[in-house]
């Protein structure tokens, strides 16, 4: 057969989805869920964590911000992101997260979405 033959099957390639521009794609663990921060603040606000890079998937462009496996960052999950799939986010759990860099240094990345709970 060659190349071009029409009946030798095409391994199937699967491309992975864009990773948007100044985020970044990796598998954490939550270490520790951080009380709220400041005055009046509650559940409603959402809800910071220190949590340990396990690996990084991606980079999207203009992202400047390298992180290495085993690294502890505080991140930021807005009101409702913590939970996937109906089931509350605690602290041990493991899974692969988009994020946003933070403006500050010394701020937290912003948990865009959940991507799965990795068990």
């Amino acid at each position: 057969m060659s190349k071009g033959s029409p009946h030798r099957p095409r391994p199937a390639i699967q491309v992975p989805a864009p990773i948007a521009p100044g985020s970044v794609q990796a598998v954490l663990v939550l270490e520790k869920l951080l009380p709220p921060a400041g005055e009046g603040a509650t559940s409603q606000t959402g809800q910071r964590a220190e949590a340990r890079i396990v690996s990084v998937t991606g980079y999207g462009a203009g992202m400047n911000h390298a992180l290495a496996d085993g690294q502890k960052i505080t991140v930021y999950f807005p009101r409702g992101v913590l939970k996937e799939g109906g089931k509350q986010m605690q602290a041990q759990d493991r899974a692969e997260v988009n994020l946003q860099a933070p403006l500050q240094e010394h701020e937290a990345y912003l948990v865009n979405s959940v991507i799965r709970l990795i068990k």
